[in-house]
């Protein structure tokens, strides 16, 4: 019988009171910092610079090595299933002998059927970054430049992967939140955005966007990210006026009202 030395643990954000971590460890590891990935650190930094703490909160003890496997799987997927956006990388699981890196998994495109090897390979053809395909194939994201990514190196039919598509819309149309208050921005027509989207979110989580350039009105920054392709955190940064932005993508963006 194995030792019951591990355990599962957890990592939140003050400033949401909200997780943002789950692992699986024994000892000190819950408390070290180190050897984190990129998402981790980077959620950790704003943690400083906006003045809020991390906290760590022990989800079980005493647990065999392979029990806090499948309880660290079970909270990363119910994490996931509630909407978060983890920092996690893989859905867990993995241990140290046998761990497979996330970005050597095989990988498939579902809008052509393109396979790779690794998350690198499709990284280098698509020229998308890494950790953005990582988050579409753990369903943190639909897509990515309208590309839909999964792991595997299955070989699918178009009406399969179509199919695919379809269920993956599906599943992240639940994790929407919806009001049934109708919005009343001047860049929205009959309830839909420029592109044709229909545009349901609750208007509390939504500021209007401004473009100078080309002086288009976006009911939010996720609108107008979407018309240009480029990051929504980069624009809401820039409206803030944080990490010393100028632009995103050549395009300078306010907040109406902050003119």
């Amino acid at each position: 019988m194995s030792a019951k030395l591990f355990y599962v643990y957890e990592h939140w954000r003050t400033d949401r009171d909200e997780c943002f971590y789950v692992g699986k460890g024994k000892g000190n590891r819950a408390y070290n910092l180190k050897s984190r990935n990129k998402h981790h650190k980077s959620i950790m930094a704003k943690l400083s610079r906006e003045g809020f703490a991390m906290e760590v909160r022990i989800v079980q003890s005493g647990l065999s090595e392979q029990n806090a496997f499948l309880l660290e799987i079970e909270r990363i997927n119910f994490w996931r299933e509630s909407g978060v956006d983890l920092a996690n990388m893989t859905n867990g699981g993995e241990g140290a002998s046998g761990l497979v890196a996330y970005n050597k998994k095989s990988v498939t495109c579902l809008n052509d059927g393109n396979i790779f090897k690794s998350l690198n390979d499709a990284s280098k053809f698509y020229k998308i970054c890494i950790s953005e395909i990582s988050s579409v194939c753990n369903e943190k994201y639909r897509y990515i430049h309208d590309l839909y990514f999964i792991f595997g190196d299955k070989i699918l039919t178009e009406i399969e992967r179509k199919n695919l598509i379809l269920e993956i819309e599906k599943k992240h149309a639940k994790r929407r939140k919806k009001t049934k208050e109708n919005k009343s921005y001047p860049s929205l027509k009959n309830g839909k955005d420029q592109k044709g989207r229909l545009a349901n979110g609750p208007i509390k989580n939504s500021r209007s966007v401004i473009c100078l350039e080309e002086n288009k009105n976006f009911c939010s920054a996720s609108e107008a990210a979407r018309y240009y392709n480029i990051s929504k955190s980069a624009i809401i940064e820039l409206c803030l006026g944080k990490n010393n932005r100028k632009s995103v993508g050549g395009y300078k963006f306010k907040y109406v009202g902050a003119l």
